[in-house]
């Protein structure tokens, strides 16, 4: 497991991946946290770069390979909606449906649901990309 702090670039197979600012508080309308069953939204803002020598299939992007995790073995995962919900922007690739090239970044904003109560401590991203959990610290 790669232990790392926020703005710290981690090597995966197709490139590098860096959580570039994480938002303990998002403002959202008390409406929409309802309707989702969560207290507060939380968020992070990710760069995702594809080497330019990568010559496998273009990479899909989305939100499912990221959770939060609290100090009591909670996990949090992505917000899973669409529809008229006022994420901050720009808003990294949701749904798995943004290839991105060779050679290209992606830059947005991930959200996700949790409870006031919770005490953040690491941000998680976990794929078929990289061989191991690689983590950065939220503390």
């Amino acid at each position: 497991m790669t232990n790392a702090s926020i703005g710290k670039a981690q090597p995966v197979a197709f490139g590098a991946i860096t959580p570039l600012e994480f938002e303990r508080k998002v403002a959202i309308d008390a409406e929409t946290l309802r309707a989702f069953g969560d207290d507060q939204w939380a968020a992070v803002r990710v760069k995702t770069c594809v080497d330019a020598a990568w010559d496998d299939e273009p990479i899909k992007l989305g939100w499912g390979a990221w959770t939060v995790e609290d100090g009591q073995g909670a996990v949090f995962t992505a917000v899973d909606g669409s529809g008229a919900i006022d994420y901050p922007e720009p808003i990294y690739p949701q749904f798995g449906n943004r290839t991105t090239r060779a050679g290209t970044c992606v830059t947005g904003w991930i959200t996700f649901g949790l409870s006031s109560a919770s005490r953040l401590q690491n941000l998680v991203y976990e794929s078929e990309a990289s061989p191991e959990p690689t983590v950065w610290s939220l503390k």
